[in-house]
């Protein structure tokens, strides 16, 4: 039995949808397939992803889709002294929590 398959499989063109791509785009995603692939996987994971982000392109994606959405963004740091305060709040009331410069090391209250 022959399955069908093509000759170069990317998980970009399995899975893309242009319309949500372009959005991303103007969100001020890179357009290289890498960054794409990676978009996938954070809109479409069902935890918290973990985004090493060298250069704050995530970081400035993920807070501008979450504007263009009219989501309120939390955007704290394991170091800050409302970090406890922050993730309340951001679970009480249904709200998107960005946690920037993550060490090695998770706060205690980061653990399922």
């Amino acid at each position: 039995m022959k399955l069908p398959c093509s000759d170069k499989f990317t998980l970009e063109a399995a899975l893309r949808d242009d319309v949500v791509c372009q959005e991303w785009h103007l969100a001020g995603l890179p357009k290289d397939s890498f960054s794409v692939e990676n978009a996938m996987m954070v809109a479409e994971s069902q935890r918290w992803p973990l985004i090493i982000d060298p250069q704050s392109q995530a970081v400035r994606w993920i807070k501008n889709t979450a504007a263009r959405a009219g989501r309120v963004l939390v955007s704290t740091r394991q170091t800050d002294r409302e970090f406890g305060r922050n993730l309340e709040t951001a679970l009480q009331f249904g709200r998107t929590l960005l946690v920037e410069n993550v060490g090695e090391e998770l706060d205690s209250m980061l653990e399922p």
